[in-house]
């Protein structure tokens, strides 16, 4: 299914398969959908981790730049320190 494999240009009708002849009719689109949570607001680490920064951790809320042992979670107990 690449360029090569169609030659001079052409589909083959027989094949049931989506065929790009010379890269025609190719979605080349960059649009990301946005992505919300339950309560609406837009998850902007989805857009952040893209391409080379989907392996890499991204800090999204305030409460992931509190070191942890300053932190107070809901539950009122400090996490444990490792």
């Amino acid at each position: 299914r690449k360029v090569e494999d169609f030659g001079e240009g052409g589909a083959f009708p027989e094949i049931h398969v989506a065929q790009y002849p010379l890269d025609m009719g190719r979605n080349k689109s960059s649009i990301l959908p946005v992505t919300v949570d339950a309560h609406g607001k837009v998850a902007y680490d989805a857009i952040v981790k893209q391409n080379e920064n989907a392996k890499k951790i991204v800090y999204t809320h305030h409460k992931d730049l509190i070191p942890k042992i300053l932190r107070n979670d809901e539950d009122g107990e400090m996490d444990d320190v490792d």
